[in-house]
């Protein structure tokens, strides 16, 4: 259970984090602006790394783009459904990125995905749904979207289409 105090802390580092990216998701500027001490964030998260994890998660959470990808998930057939994601992914990048997590792997959601795509005997043969899932995951990873889009300057849409066309053809058993 989530006590007043973690959730000023959330609050606050979400706000800070929106404000000026991760680098001001710092511990005392956190705790001045949740109005409780740097210990408050130790006890709570564990320091830093903790906090940024618990942001993370308050991030898929909440975050109108996070749902847009777990409303993904739902669409039918399961092709369409890792399409959706996809772009919903791209959009949601831009908040994401700075927290991510790089060993995180696949979300719970695109593995949901990847294994509807097995259950309609649509994964391309060769590929098992749990190397399928760290596929996607390696593809759209916070590097790859930081090299194509903030590096080579390609618009998140292109990336999105791309990425599309590209997981279609390695992972999608034709019709």
């Amino acid at each position: 259970m989530e006590t007043t105090g973690q959730r000023r802390i959330l609050e606050a580092g979400l706000r800070l984090f929106r404000a000026g990216g991760p680098e001001s998701v710092t511990l005392p500027e956190v705790a001045a602006e949740a109005g409780l001490t740097r210990q408050s964030i130790h006890i709570y998260f564990g320091g830093r790394a903790g906090l940024l994890a618990a942001l993370r998660a308050e991030l898929e959470r909440t975050s109108p783009r996070a749902v847009a990808l777990r409303q993904a998930a739902g669409l039918r057939p399961a092709p369409q459904a890792l399409a959706a994601y996809v772009v919903a992914w791209m959009r949601y990048m831009p908040e994401a990125v700075a927290l991510a997590d790089p060993h995180a792997g696949a979300s719970p959601t695109l593995r949901r995905i990847v294994d509807r795509l097995a259950g309609e005997g649509r994964l391309a043969p060769g590929w098992s749904a749990e190397e399928a899932s760290a596929w996607i995951a390696a593809q759209l990873s916070p590097a790859t979207w930081r090299a194509l889009v903030m590096e080579a300057g390609w618009p998140p849409q292109r990336v999105a289409e791309r990425m599309i066309h590209s997981l279609g053809a390695t992972l999608i058993a034709p019709d």
